[in-house]
């Protein structure tokens, strides 16, 4: 018999792991009105976007305005967000909402 765990947390990430590669540009619009769907549809952990070079992930180019713009009715809902950061500069950059 398998000795499973009783309880399970998932994390969604869709917006950060499957748009980062996609091939025609997301509106910044688009990305907001899709993760606040995920978040009704009941996401409770959301890892959102990439505080990466947008040179190097045009995708994520506009990951701060994405933050802004969920962040309030993430909370309200109780959905925890996150974003991955690669380096301790992009970091700073999150920190301070500076590119």
């Amino acid at each position: 018999m398998l000795n499973l765990p009783e309880k399970v947390e998932i994390m969604e990430v869709c917006p950060r792991d499957g748009w980062q590669n996609h091939k025609t540009m997301i509106s910044t619009e688009m990305k907001i009105k899709y993760i606040k769907r995920m978040i009704d549809c009941g996401a409770k952990k959301m890892d959102v976007t990439s505080f990466v070079n947008p040179k190097a992930v045009p995708q994520m180019g506009d990951a701060f305005d994405v933050v802004a713009g969920v962040s309030d009715y993430a909370d309200e809902k109780g959905c925890v967000l996150s974003g991955l950061a690669l380096n301790q500069r992009r970091r700073q950059c999150e920190k301070s909402g500076t590119d």
